[in-house]
């Protein structure tokens, strides 16, 4: 077995940065971001970014690669993450590709073929005026496995979704078929934190985020970009844009940020669970031994 990869993978707020970033530096690895937040620019605090220190430890790749306003999908980065996994092993290096975001981690992990849907902004116009729970309803006709999937109040997400689902005729999960895991491959999920002690370190962390000037992070996106940009439907700069917009007070839109949050975690660990090959690891010990063993037999 040559070239490995190692996965590591879990809800927000369980500690993913810190433990990759050890052990990529124990085992001289690189980090491939698999997050769909961290991709973008200008969007640091709220998306709880690697800090510039963290991220001269070890290289981090797939950070800052878009703007704000741009649209990016799965196919793009699975395109990317291809070629940056490559370019590690080149060096004669381990990858360590890290983040939350199951379907960029799937994708790169299980070789999803995506289909190629071109965007189809009349059939947009015509559904855009729907409210998100309208969309979701409407997905979970077409397609419940994908519905369960997408943040309920991302109307772009579940836009694009019911898009591709339409114009296709066929059910997203059944066209992204997917390989079986490649025995290279080893994927670490982390089991950290009971349910209600990750449900503190998600309030810790948002407590934290607005004390390290969140709200200024987003004052300024929305000085520079118009509301309707993918960036703020992130979580976290979409409920401090209904406050910048006068829609919610401030302390109403830090308990959604909360709340969402929580949400989000929930419907990340349902995601995973279904992973028969995901290795849960309860500690950081755990973790690395793990990966020594791994990576013992993959250089014997």
């Amino acid at each position: 077995m040559k070239n490995p990869l190692i996965v590591i993978l879990g809800p927000t707020a369980t500690g993913k940065t810190a433990l990759s970033i050890d052990l990529a530096k124990k085992y001289n690895g690189e980090i491939v971001n698999a997050d769909s937040q961290t991709i973008y620019r200008e969007m640091d605090i709220g998306t709880a970014k690697p800090g510039l220190g963290e991220q001269q430890e070890i290289p981090h790749h797939l950070i800052d690669i878009i703007e704000p306003d741009q649209e990016f999908n799965v196919a793009q980065y699975k395109e990317l993450a291809d070629k940056t996994i490559k370019e590690i092993w080149n060096k004669d290096k381990a990858p360590f590709l890290v983040g939350g975001t199951g379907l960029y981690i799937d994708a790169v992990v299980y070789n999803y073929k995506i289909p190629k849907i071109k965007p189809d902004f009349k059939f947009r116009l015509e559904i855009a005026s729907k409210t998100a729970e309208e969309l979701l309803g409407r997905l979970e006709e077409l397609d419940p496995e994908a519905a369960s999937t997408i943040d309920p109040n991302n109307k772009r997400r579940l836009i694009r979704a019911i898009e591709i689902v339409q114009k296709s005729g066929e059910p997203l999960s059944t066209m992204k078929s997917k390989d079986k895991k490649p025995d290279n491959v080893l994927i670490i999920g982390l089991d950290f934190y009971s349910r209600e002690d990750l449900y503190k370190r998600i309030d810790k962390r948002v407590n934290k985020m607005m004390n390290e000037g969140f709200l200024e992070e987003m004052k300024e996106l929305a000085d520079n970009y118009p509301w309707e940009i993918p960036g703020f439907n992130a979580l976290g700069y979409r409920q401090l844009g209904f406050y910048l917009k006068g829609e919610i007070d401030l302390n109403t839109a830090i308990e959604a940020i909360k709340q969402e949050t929580r949400k989000f975690a929930k419907r990340q660990m349902t995601w995973f669970k279904r992973n028969k090959d995901i290795k849960w690891v309860k500690n950081k010990e755990e973790a690395e031994k793990i990966v020594k063993e791994f990576l013992e037999i993959s250089n014997s």
